[in-house]
């Protein structure tokens, strides 16, 4: 019986002496290999050709899967329905033009360093600040029979800074 059991174990990786020569892998390490087999890059990548603005294209090429748990899976899933929603179902799109550009970029981190900004960047700001604010108001502006639609409720709560995984 004991020999059986010991091989089943060491097949399952039960074992509890280390191989001579195996080195630890760190559970970064580990989650790196298994992104990569799963073509996570990939997915990264083709999503990226759907972004609308350079940003978006950054943020699908950074972006790392929720670890927070289930809940957070759920809310970004909330998130991209409700998006969907809106032009599917409302026949209003979001517009993110005008959002980010290389010259927002730049006074965003001259701000951070208490830096002044030039009269490009102070242009790019409000033109940044215009096209948030008519993000803002297309999502609070969608009503179905002078009510906010229900389904749209993730969306409301990221434009009043109250929620928002993506």
């Amino acid at each position: 019986g004991a020999p059986r059991a010991s091989r089943a174990s060491s097949r399952r990786g039960d074992t509890t002496t280390p191989r001579a020569g195996a080195r630890e892998v760190s559970v970064d390490e580990l989650r790196a290999q298994s992104l990569e087999a799963c073509g996570w890059r990939e997915l990264c990548e083709h999503l990226a050709e759907y972004a609308s603005t350079r940003l978006g294209q950054e943020a699908c090429l950074t972006t790392s899967l929720p670890t927070a748990g289930p809940w957070e899976s759920e809310l970004l899933l909330d998130e991209t329905e409700a998006a969907m929603s809106m032009e599917s179902h409302h026949g209003v799109s979001l517009d993110f033009g005008g959002v980010m550009s290389a010259e927002v970029r730049r006074a965003l981190f001259k701000a951070e360093k208490f830096a002044s900004l030039g009269g490009d960047e102070l242009a790019a700001m409000m033109a940044f600040i215009g096209a948030a604010t008519r993000l803002v108001k297309t999502v609070e502006g969608v009503k179905e029979n002078g009510a906010p639609p229900p389904e749209l409720q993730p969306l409301r709560e990221i434009v009043a800074g109250g929620g928002g995984g993506g």
